[in-house]
């Protein structure tokens, strides 16, 4: 069991944390919600404890940048044959070829 006092010093030392800390269960839902976390994603922790932590996440969209080149495309392929061969995961194909605007 958490002593009163652990659990204080683990909540301030969340809320003085520059960078947004979310805690989440194996369900993702969220436990913990720091400031930062809150001017980050506009949610007061309040809020946040108990939601989805898919609810912070933007939905994927379709391309609707530019275009890639087809050097950029030859690039990206002989990138990810290079990694292949080297016993590393290729990097993921661009969403229809295209950048994000």
């Amino acid at each position: 069991m958490t002593s009163p006092l652990a659990t204080r010093e683990f909540r301030t030392l969340l809320d003085v944390a520059v960078d947004a800390v979310i805690i989440i269960d194996q369900r993702g839902i969220i436990e913990a919600f720091n400031r930062s976390a809150e001017r980050l994603f506009g949610y007061e922790a309040a809020e946040a404890v108990g939601m989805n932590v898919g609810r912070l996440m933007p939905q994927p969209q379709p391309c609707t940048g530019l275009p890639l080149r087809r050097s950029r495309r030859e690039a990206l392929r002989r990138s990810n044959m290079r990694n292949v061969q080297r016993g590393q995961t290729p990097n993921p194909e661009p969403s229809e070829h295209c950048l994000p605007h």
